[in-house]
C-alpha cells in the first residue's frame, strides 16, 4: 500500500514540474485557423490566400459561385477555367442569370447560398445545370447551360447586374454581376 502510495505521489510532483507552457503551437494554433473576427474566406479578386491549393475545374464546369457584401450592394462572380457569356432576365422576384458555355457544375455549385444576413439587397443564390431544350410550337428552345436564380431580400428593389468580366490572377474567368439597390433595414422591435 506505501509503495503504491508513493508511486502516485511521484508521478503528481513529476506532472506538477513539467513546465505547462510549450515553445511549440498548442492545439488549435497550428496556422490553418483564425481567431474569432477573422476572415481568411475568399477575395472577389481571385488572389488565392497562401495557404490556398489552386483547384482547376474542367473544361465546360462551373467552378464556383462567390459572394461579397457591401453596403447596399450584392456581388455574384461565377467562375470558370475558360470564357462564357452570360444574359439576364428579370422572373418575379429574382434575376434568372444564363450562363452559355458551361454545361457542368462542381459540387460546391449545387449548393445554394444563404445570403440574407449579410448587406446588401441579395438574400439567395441557386445555380443549376440545365439541359438543351428543342424549340417546341409556341415555346422557344435553348441550349445546355447552367441557371443561376438570384432572389432578392423582401423590399430591394428587382433589377438586373451590371456586368464585367475577367481573367484573374489565379489563371480563372470571373464574372461579376454587381446588384445595386438599398438592402432594407430590418423592422425596431417595440
Amino acid at each position: 500500500m506505501v509503495r503504491v502510495r508513493s508511486v502516485v505521489v511521484a508521478a503528481a510532483l513529476a506532472l506538477v514540474s513539467t513546465p505547462l507552457a510549450s515553445a511549440g503551437p498548442g492545439p488549435g494554433d497550428d496556422g490553418t485557423h483564425h481567431r474569432e473576427g477573422e476572415y481568411g474566406g475568399v477575395s472577389p479578386a481571385g488572389v488565392p490566400s497562401a495557404d490556398a491549393r489552386p483547384i482547376r475545374p474542367p473544361p465546360g464546369t462551373l467552378g464556383w459561385v462567390g459572394f461579397a457584401a457591401k453596403p447596399d450592394v450584392g456581388e455574384v462572380f461565377p467562375q470558370a477555367a475558360a470564357p462564357f457569356t452570360v444574359t439576364q432576365r428579370v422572373e418575379g422576384g429574382q434575376v434568372v442569370v444564363w450562363i452559355e458555355g458551361l454545361t457542368r457544375q462542381s459540387r460546391t455549385t449545387r449548393r445554394a447560398l444563404d445570403t440574407r444576413f449579410f448587406d446588401g439587397p441579395v438574400a439567395r443564390i441557386q445555380a443549376k445545370a440545365v439541359r438543351a431544350v428543342r424549340p417546341r410550337k409556341g415555346k422557344p428552345g435553348h441550349p445546355a447551360g447552367v441557371e443561376v436564380r438570384v432572389t432578392f431580400k423582401a423590399g430591394a428593389p428587382v433589377t438586373e447586374a451590371t456586368t464585367r468580366t475577367a481573367t484573374e490572377q489565379d489563371g480563372l474567368f470571373y464574372t461579376y454581376l454587381t446588384f445595386a439597390g438599398a438592402a432594407p433595414t430590418p423592422a425596431a422591435d417595440q
